[in-house]
């Protein structure tokens, strides 16, 4: 049966121009999905990792201060007891996250304490001195007894308390008691809320869950508060800054980012679980939005290319026979430059039509490009941030040509004050413009520059010839450039800018091992003046 060559070509042509475009939708919608997901769960688990990370890093501070004052001799002789109250008293008043410190007696009878609380107490049956006799202590968290009701808390809830202890002994060994500390549990809200801020503000219903090594709910929703809650998905607990579909025992299912605490240099942890999640609803509709609006722009194209071809005469047969091989070779995969038609008007409306269709799948492509770049980003000084700088380090790791490598880790000195003092949208504003200057600092065009988090920067720059004086040299006009005065928000705003380097052949370790070395090298520059640059292995220079 013969038909019309206006109702063939017309067919032909719709059925066309409808299964490219439905094709091209659908692989862009796929893809475009599975690079949204990959961020979201990606975004959540670096959250999880990084407040993890805090909150050891936090203890381990703390651990740290509370050995290095039990080295004071005034401390363990107890005919100079109002020495060792101002002392402690000092402490506190320095570091406000110590709820109370005390010094007991060979019998766990409190001699001196901050603020006087509890004094001449016995507290010889409690943990924080029977199992701090021998060694230091570290208690996970729990509700305060003695001290509930002379401490209050800013909402009124039970006062939650980390006990930390070391035995005090004297020059010969002996023990003369033991130096307590409770920690308040406010602060871990005070992190939480610094690094899931900037989260809030982009994602809706985001939750954080901090779960002790008993499944007990430290931090989280007020209704799980305290109560044991176990989830399956995460009880292989050798992973790290992970994140996955989860079912929580509400029976909903959560994009659930996750990291482990396994403690912070000597600080040997207590075994928390950070878990942050986000509804799966949520999460995805933005996903859900380009998937439809995508099909539904195909579709709709499709249908106007078929109501334009209805009307191809068969005077027009060979060009639109051209069009129609054009439009197979785009099935097919090919680059194709669709033919611009002149003469009669419904080939050229026709033949503009296509290409307007193919311009604006491109546009699509070319906006997913953007958003993977994006994912590269860090947010706020749009400078490289952890994933591109690893990436860029595992491109170096397999080019067998490149020879060896700089790693400088900064950190800036002082800016947790320029926070409480100036407010966080001024600490914003100076990390953008400390990354203006790294940036402008590395003329040449080999050096890389991230961003990692928070007021972290490491950069990475080939050695020419002699690895301590270029290192050296670039990192002494670094701390000199961020020395200098910045001026935010009408303010003249200094700070320190303390480095760690470590020299990295790219084929002798990872890229993270690398990173570690850098970060050891840069605390004995926080921990020997700041300031100043410190190589790994500890060769240290001012």
């Amino acid at each position: 049966m013969s038909i019309k060559i206006q109702t063939y070509l017309s067919v032909s042509i719709s059925l066309i121009i409808l299964a490219t475009s439905l094709f091209l939708s659908i692989f862009i919608s796929d893809k475009s999905s599975e690079l949204l997901e990959k961020e979201i769960g990606n975004s959540l688990a670096s959250s999880a990792f990084q407040l993890s990370h805090n909150l050891d890093s936090f203890m381990w501070s703390r651990y740290q201060e509370l050995q290095v004052l039990s080295e004071q001799e005034v401390l363990k002789d107890p005919r100079r007891i109002n020495e060792a109250q101002f002392l402690i008293d000092q402490l506190q008043n320095k570091i406000p996250s110590f709820s109370w410190v005390g010094i007991t007696n060979q019998q766990g009878v409190i001699q001196a304490s901050t603020k006087k609380l509890l004094i001449n107490q016995d507290i010889s049956a409690r943990p924080v001195f029977q199992k701090a006799t021998e060694q230091p202590f570290i208690g996970d968290v729990h509700d305060a007894l003695l001290l509930s009701k002379l401490i209050p808390t800013k909402d009124g809830s039970p006062l939650q308390l980390v006990d930390i202890s070391t035995p005090l002994t004297d020059k010969n060994g002996v023990f003369q008691g033991v130096l307590a500390a409770h920690l308040s549990w406010e602060w871990s809200k005070e992190v939480e809320a610094a690094i899931l801020k900037p989260i809030k503000e982009q994602k809706k219903d985001v939750e954080v869950y901090i779960i002790s090594k008993e499944d007990t709910v430290l931090l989280g929703h007020k209704n799980d508060l305290g109560k044991k809650i176990k989830i399956s998905d995460l009880d292989n607990k050798g992973k790290r800054n992970e994140w996955n579909f989860v079912r929580w025992p509400d029976g909903k299912e959560y994009v659930t980012g996750y990291a482990f605490g396994d403690g912070y240099q000597n600080y040997p942890g207590l075994g928390w679980t950070v878990v942050i999640r986000q509804s799966e609803q949520a999460a995805y509709a933005s996903v859900q939005y380009l998937q439809t609006f995508i099909l539904v722009c195909g579709i709709v194209i499709s249908l106007l290319m078929a109501v334009i071809g209805w009307f191809i005469t068969k005077r027009v047969s060979r060009p639109l026979f051209d069009l129609a091989i054009s439009a197979d070779k785009l099935k097919d995969g090919e680059i194709v430059e669709i033919p611009l038609l002149r003469g009669i008007k419904d080939i050229e409306v026709l033949s503009s039509s296509f290409r307007s269709l193919i311009s604006s799948l491109k546009q699509t492509e070319k906006q997913l490009d953007k958003m993977e770049n994006m994912a590269h980003t860090d947010y706020l000084t749009s400078m490289p941030n952890r994933l591109a700088l690893l990436e860029y380090m595992n491109s170096i790791r397999f080019d067998c040509s490149n020879g060896s490598y700089g790693v400088l880790y900064l950190d800036l000195d002082g800016f947790k004050s320029i926070n409480d003092s100036h407010g966080h949208h001024a600490g914003d504003l100076l990390l953008i413009e400390v990354g203006k200057r790294i940036i402008d600092s590395l003329i040449k065009k080999e050096h890389f520059a991230a961003r990692l988090g928070g007021d972290e920067f490491v950069v990475v720059l080939p050695i020419q010839e002699n690895y301590l004086n270029e290192i050296t040299e670039i990192s002494q006009f670094l701390i000199d450039t961020l020395n200098r005065p910045f001026f935010i928000q009408e303010h003249s705003i200094k700070i320190g800018c303390s480095m760690g380097s470590a020299e990295w052949v790219a084929q002798d370790v990872s890229p993270q091992t690398i990173l570690e070395y850098a970060d050891e090298a840069l605390y004995v520059s926080k921990n020997t003046g700041k300031n100043k640059l410190s190589f790994y292995p500890f060769r240290k220079t001012s």
